[in-house]
């Protein structure tokens, strides 16, 4: 795994496109495809957030909360 280098702008669209997505199915190509960037970037991006306490990977739900207070506070 990469050392983590803090957040980048990408890894706030990907939970902002994460949760707009609300109850649907999604997984790393459907997002990539979406948002046109790359699996990697996703996966990338994804490890960043849950790394940074943004969301759990397992259950892919994003802290909407944590979310919130780091786009405010951040």
């Amino acid at each position: 795994m990469k050392a983590h280098n803090g957040m980048r702008p990408l890894d706030i669209v990907v939970l902002l496109k994460i949760i707009a997505m609300g109850d649907k199915y999604w997984n790393h190509q459907s997002l990539a495809k979406s948002l046109y960037i790359s699996q990697s970037e996703i996966s990338e991006s994804l490890n960043r957030s849950a790394f940074a306490g943004l969301m759990n990977p397992e259950k892919k739900r994003v802290f909407t909360q944590a979310l919130q207070g780091f786009l405010f506070e951040g």
